[in-house]
């Protein structure tokens, strides 16, 4: 896919904020960042979402792996709906990041640790750079497809607010219209118009440059 981002203009919530996007990956044993912002050293200045040489999914700080998965997406021919829900003010580290896939929340990691508790992150920071499809250097690019890509300002929410169970097939489908605040930052790229991929449709006028 191509890579879109954007330079934060206003302050936003650095504490919560969720990532929902569904995503079929092309290319194997390369790392492929989903969302990506910041380069320093430090968990207050970076934070990345991607996948590891070894096809785990990996959430990390600039200073911090805070999980890693077990699981490892190898499957050419699968959509995951991957989600990360992120909110440090809670007072359990285990819960201040939680990861979901397929609407099941991921418990079995390689790496398990969190953010300290009420950390800034740089996301949704005023004049940070975000990228989705590339990371916080712009590099190490994501190889496959995305769909309904939710970025959330402000709410740490499961996956459930996003998917659900078709009565039919039992297979996890997207919710075309969620119920959710987006928040300043927020936004939602549903990617139909190829000349136009950054278009938000959110209603928050969120729009991102390819």
């Amino acid at each position: 896919m191509s890579s879109l981002s954007k330079t934060l203009s206003g302050s936003g919530n650095r504490k919560k904020f969720t990532i929902s996007v569904w995503i079929k990956r092309t290319f194997f044993g390369s790392s492929g960042f989903i969302f990506g912002v910041g380069t320093a050293s430090t968990d207050t200045g970076k934070f990345s979402l991607f996948f590891t040489t070894q096809d785990r999914l990996l959430v990390e700080g600039g200073a911090t792996t805070f999980k890693q998965t077990s699981r490892r997406y190898t499957d050419p021919s699968a959509w995951y709906h991957i989600v990360v829900a992120v909110d440090t003010t809670l007072a359990t580290q285990n819960d201040r990041i939680k990861i979901y896939t397929n609407g099941v929340l991921e418990t079995d990691f390689e790496s398990n640790s969190g953010p300290s508790q009420d950390l800034n992150g740089p996301v949704n920071e005023n004049g940070k750079l975000q990228y989705i499809g590339l990371s916080g250097a712009a590099g190490n690019s994501f190889k496959g497809y995305m769909a309904h890509y939710h970025h959330i300002d402000g709410t740490q929410y499961a996956a459930s607010d996003f998917g659900q169970t078709d009565s039919t097939t039992q297979s996890w489908i997207p919710i075309s219209q969620p119920n959710v605040n987006y928040g300043t930052h927020g936004f939602f790229f549903k990617f139909e118009d190829a000349s136009n991929m950054g278009l938000d449709s959110s209603g928050q006028s969120n729009n991102y440059s390819v």
